[in-house]
Parts: structure tokens; C-alpha cells; sequence
């Protein structure tokens, strides 16, 4: 495992590996976040500019405006799960520290906590944090419980649990309907990466949740092909 990686167990009890986003990253995110910011506060003056004949109204439009900057962070990490333009054109992402999508009152935490993190003696407590924690972890981050991860180490659902089937295939297991997306992009997940697929007691343990949860017995010999089939149904169901 790298230095910049930490490992998260998941609630099947399967052990995965992230990649915690650089610091050099997060600065780079964060300056480009603040260069779309100085654009709509530069639109801002205009507007004002063009009102200044009616200084009460342009006041008014001006506050009013000027409001999502002082919510940007919390307002795009919401909008966007866990990412502000900048930090999707770096490809990273927040998320909760045992891997989950964080919640909005994630977000709200992160946010309460920018001042502390990025403002106070110039943002000095907020980058020490994120260096010295091993989770690449701000204050803001401790609290909500969130990290920051490069976003090539997460696999979108779709990537992680569609794929072509033979227009022949025949569902064996009409339980998979009890499970939810991220299940199967578990289960995905774990079949794409050699590492995990190797290691026969994760794989085993995954199959064992997997049937507890669908309150089924396999038919398959061998739990990788178990997992196999319950991801071929849900694909079928799904897209039936």
C-alpha cells in the first residue's frame, strides 16, 4: 500500500483500497475554483456598475448574487457528490472515510469548517492537516468524517455494474432485485481487480453476504462464478 492510500471495510466486510488526491491536487482544485469565482464576482461589478444610477437596487442584486459564492462549496459538493468544478476537472472527489457517498450533512461540516481550515494564519492549520493525516483529512474532514480521493480509484455504476448480455441469458436468481446499486458495484468492483479476486477469503466472505442478504443458497461450485451470475441478473432485470 502506498503512503498516499488507505483502506476502508466496507459494510460486506471486504477490504478496499483508495488513493488519497495529492495535496498539490487539492490546491489545484481549489485555485480553480477560485478563478470561477473572481469570473462571477467580476459579473457581479458589472451588474452593479449598470445599476449605479440606482444604488439601493443595485445593492440589493449585488447581496443577492453575491450569496452563492459565500455557499459555492456547499451548493456544488452537493449538487455535484462531492465535487466542485475545480475538483472534477482534478478528478477528485469527497467522500465518507468508509467509502460511502457523504451526505449533505457531510457537506454542511466541510463547509463550517472552511474558515478554520482555509482562512485562519492563511490556511496554514488547514494544509497541515491534510499532510500529516494519513487520510489526507483537513479539520473540516475529521468532523464530517470525510476524505478526498482521486477519482480514478472510484468506478461509476454504470461502469461497475452494466454489462452486455447475450440476449439468451435466463435469470437464476430473481432475489437480486434485494439488492441496492452499490451492492452490485461492490461485487463488480471487486471481480475487475486482480488483487481482490485473488484473495479467495474476501471473495468467499462477499459471496456469503451476497446470499445472506438475497436469503438464497448458491447453485454455483465456485463463489466467483456465483458472483458472476448475480451480477448477469441484475443486469437482465434491469434493463428488462
Amino acid at each position: 500500500m502506498s503512503d498516499n492510500s488507505f483502506s476502508i471495510s466496507t459494510s460486506q466486510n471486504v477490504t478496499i483500497q483508495y488513493e488519497v488526491a495529492g495535496l498539490g491536487e487539492r490546491i489545484l482544485a481549489r485555485i480553480l475554483d477560485g478563478l470561477i469565482k473572481a469570473g462571477y464576482t467580476f459579473g457581479i461589478v458589472l451588474i452593479i456598475l449598470v445599476l449605479k444610477d440606482s444604488m439601493d437596487a443595485a445593492i440589493a442584486i449585488g447581496v443577492i448574487l453575491a450569496l452563492p459564492l459565500l455557499f459555492y462549496t456547499l451548493l456544488f459538493e452537493t449538487i455535484m457528490q462531492g465535487q466542485t468544478p475545480g475538483k472534477r476537472f482534478r478528478k477528485i472527489k469527497v467522500v465518507r472515510v468508509d467509502g460511502d457517498q457523504a451526505t449533505f450533512g457531510a457537506y454542511f461540516l466541510r463547509w463550517l469548517f472552511l474558515l478554520i481550515d482555509l482562512h485562519i494564519l492563511y490556511g496554514i492549520i488547514g494544509l497541515l492537516c491534510i499532510a500529516i493525516n494519513k487520510k489526507g483529512q483537513r479539520l473540516g474532514d475529521i468532523v464530517a468524517e470525510t476524505t478526498v480521493i482521486k477519482e480514478s480509484d472510484t468506478i461509476s455504476l454504470r461502469d461497475t455494474i452494466y454489462e452486455k448480455l447475450h440476449s439468451t441469458h435466463v435469470v437464476t436468481y430473481q432475489e437480486v432485485t434485494k439488492l441496492s446499486a452499490e451492492d452490485v458495484a461492490l461485487i463488480r468492483k471487486v471481480l475487475n481487480t486482480p488483487e481482490y479476486l485473488d484473495n479467495y477469503d474476501m471473495v468467499y466472505t462477499l459471496t456469503n453476504k451476497i446470499q445472506a442478504k438475497m436469503d438464497i443458497t448458491r447453485s454455483e461450485t465456485f463463489p466467483q462464478t456465483f458472483l458472476e451470475t448475480v451480477i448477469k441478473d441484475y443486469n437482465a432485470l434491469h434493463d428488462a
